[in-house]
């Protein structure tokens, strides 16, 4: 698999994941919902996702090199497999 496909696939899942956590923290706090949200859920749900989108996003614009390397192909893994216990905690399990 090329490493543009693999940080394609990053880029969607991150931006989607992006996308809900600041529109949950929105809604959070249009509601005025007591003790939400917090920092922690801040960092969570908006701070973590736009980071992994912007290395995905680099790692997207570097993979159309003539040889791309395989420290992107292992970034893009890392992504991957990260984003499972990610979305555990996302949802708190369920």
């Amino acid at each position: 698999m090329r490493p543009s496909v693999l940080s394609a696939v990053n880029i969607g899942l991150w931006g989607f994941l992006l996308f809900a956590g600041c529109t949950l923290i929105t809604c959070v706090s249009d509601r005025h919902v007591p003790g939400g949200p917090n920092q922690d859920q801040v960092v969570y749900y908006g701070g973590i996702p736009p980071g992994v989108t912007l290395l995905s996003i680099a790692t997207f614009a570097i993979s159309f090199r003539p040889r791309p390397s395989v420290p992107i192909l292992v970034v893009n893994l890392i992504c991957l497999i990260g984003l499972m216990p990610f979305i555990v905690g996302y949802t708190d399990g369920v």
